[in-house]
């Protein structure tokens, strides 16, 4: 019996602009294609597309709306010996700094306290 892991991943909304691509359908299938090639690449199997519904808030002060999603469905066997590792979460890019120390700013002044108010300046 052969079992299956599978990937959820959000379908891209506003596909880039390709060269000699004009119709925005046509360029919303080539960004899907792309997306789904990527996917296959590293042994995905790609099963289906589906509309789901999501509770989103957009600002501080809206309320939470019913927004349709649309996500791409893919899948891929897991055996005893699998080939693959386990899918892992997507990280970003973005190179990692390193910590900051914190720097340190004058010395407070401390002046001995007067009980008559005047503190000597």
């Amino acid at each position: 019996m052969s079992s299956y892991e599978y990937r959820v991943v959000p379908a891209p909304k506003q596909p880039a602009k390709v060269p000699g691509v004009r119709d925005p359908e046509a360029r919303y299938g080539h960004a899907l294609e792309a997306a789904i090639n990527a996917e296959a690449r590293q042994g995905w199997e790609f099963r289906r597309v589906e509309t789901l519904t999501a509770e989103v808030k957009r600002g501080w002060l809206s309320r939470a709306r019913a927004e349709p999603v649309a996500v791409m469905i893919f899948r891929r066997g897991v055996d005893a010996g699998a080939a693959y590792p386990p899918a892992t979460m997507i990280e970003d890019p973005a190179p990692s700094r390193p910590a900051a120390t914190p720097r340190r700013g004058p010395e407070p002044v401390l002046r001995p306290h007067d009980p008559r108010g005047d503190a000597p300046r």
